[in-house]
């Protein structure tokens, strides 16, 4: 009985304080059971919040009994040590305390410059552009009046003399001393087109490129067009190798255009080079006019056809009494030759167009002289139209008698002559071929060139030994037309 009893009183106390009744000022035990049912048969001192032990958990302790209406409470009187509640989420709903605080409820302030790094950092604070290196042509082109203004450039820079002005410009050796665009020229590093406002100084607008020969500004190069690299061409296209030289191509996508075949992925010309029309003359005008890079019906190398003469690139029935316009029209073997004002074709115009050891008179060609075209190199002398020594041999027999490393010698005409072609005005050590003349180069005028011409003007595949007037061994006759061309070595 003294266990039952003291068991409901620990119950008790157990519900009362669940209940959130304080242990110590709550209901009293004593009021729901006699002293008799205590434990201790009331002798002892009743059990206290300190005393008693809490007991084992039964499994019918969990069971709140009926709820009594003395003993419920509100929860913020809850005893210290009941069990508490979880704590709350603080995301879950407002701090009791928000009404309190007007501002617990505000929203968050928006990002602004102190809340996170700062986006218009100090100078001092920015990042450093990468490290690219001095510019290599820095202080070039400076403005000066003598030498001495430009020793920031070296002891051998120069206050030179350009186009546009004097500059200051770095000494040279060579080519390669020089950064691209710069040429060594009279020991210092020039810029292309000897101009201080060459291109390669001041650059170019971005559609445009520069042509650091030059120095001046050209549009990108079109289909065709020379390049050396793939800036230099228009968009869409690539600088790749044709033939002898290097030039702008369309890439073959869905194929080619008409005259142009897929090779390596671009479409180059069938003819295996490019011209100044790009390469597409086709259908009824097929040929190209490297002069005016205009397509045409006719041009050098393509007559027209019997009983037409060419007029401007286009093939028409000549008027009555004109044979010519041009040597185009003369297809006659006996009469290659047009005297365009009179419109009549003959055998020649003048001495270079007969074979050697004649001459022309009154458009024909006449014997003459064989020494009359002929030049030999210094220590021989013409007999009989070829070069022979004072001891009558032939001016040379092989490449040893002639001087210089590249000297060599046509033992057929007892000639020294050089083997790029090039011919000394004086006929010092290098001479041309009987019949020919050295002239200054065409494309270089600081060089002198033989002169030379095909029996058939038309027939770029003549070779050289059928020439009419041939080039020394190895050359290469360049002719257009019916006029002299001149040798080169290819």
């Amino acid at each position: 009985m003294r266990r039952a009893a003291w068991f409901v009183g620990a119950l008790v106390l157990i519900l009362g304080c669940d209940d959130g009744t304080d242990p110590g000022s709550g209901v009293d035990p004593s009021d729901m059971m006699s002293e008799s049912d205590m434990p201790g048969g009331g002798e002892d001192e009743g059990p206290g919040e300190d005393a008693m032990p809490d007991p084992e958990p039964q499994p019918d302790a969990t069971t709140d009994p009926e709820p009594q209406p003395d003993m419920a409470q509100p929860e913020a009187d809850a005893a210290p040590d009941a069990e508490p509640d979880p704590e709350p989420d603080p995301d879950v709903g407002p701090d009791p305390d928000a009404a309190l605080n007007p501002d617990a409820f505000a929203p968050d302030p928006e990002p602004g410059p102190d809340m996170g790094p700062d986006p218009d950092p100090e100078p001092d604070a920015a990042l450093d552009p990468p490290d690219v290196g001095p510019d290599p042509t820095e202080g070039f082109c400076e403005p000066c009046d003598d030498h001495p203004d430009c020793r920031a450039l070296g002891a051998e820079a120069q206050c030179a003399e350009l186009l546009d002005g004097r500059g200051c410009l770095p000494g040279c050796a060579e080519n390669d001393d020089c950064p691209a665009g710069y040429y060594c020229l009279e020991s210092r590093c020039t810029p292309g087109g000897a101009r201080c406002d060459s291109c390669v100084v001041v650059g170019c607008p971005g559609d445009q490129r520069c042509n650091q020969l030059t120095g001046q500004c050209a549009d990108r190069a079109g289909r065709c067009g020379n390049c050396r690299e793939d800036v230099d061409c228009a968009p869409g296209l690539s600088c790749a190798p044709v033939g002898f030289s290097r030039n702008c191509l369309e890439p073959c996508g869905d194929g080619c255009p008409e005259g142009f075949d897929c090779t390596d992925g671009a479409c180059v010309p069938a003819a295996g080079f490019c011209d100044p029309c790009g390469g597409g003359c086709v259908g009824e005008r097929p040929v190209c006019d490297f002069f005016t890079a205009e397509c045409v019906q006719c041009t050098a190398g393509t007559p027209c056809p019997e009983g037409t003469i060419c007029d401007a690139g286009t093939c028409v029935e000549p008027p009555p009494g004109v044979e010519c316009l041009s040597g185009l029209d003369c297809r006659e073997e006996a009469r290659p030759y047009c005297v365009e004002e009179e419109q009549l074709c003959v055998a020649c115009r003048n001495d270079a167009d007969c074979d050697v050891g004649a001459a022309c008179v009154d458009g024909a060609c006449a014997e003459a002289d064989p020494c009359d075209r002929v030049t030999c190199q210094d220590g021989a002398a013409c007999a009989d139209g070829v070069c022979v020594g004072p001891d009558g041999l032939p001016g040379c027999a092989a490449d040893a008698e002639c001087p210089g490393d590249d000297r060599l010698c046509n033992p057929a005409t007892g000639q020294c002559y050089r083997q790029d072609q090039q011919c000394d005005a004086d006929g010092a050590t290098a001479v041309c071929h009987p019949g020919s003349d050295c002239i200054p180069n065409p494309f270089n005028p600081m060089e002198n060139v033989c002169t030379c011409a095909r029996r058939d003007p038309n027939d770029f595949g003549e070779p050289n030994e059928e020439h009419r007037i041939p080039c020394q061994p190895g050359g290469t006759c360049i002719q257009i037309g019916d006029q002299p061309g001149f040798c080169g070595s290819f």
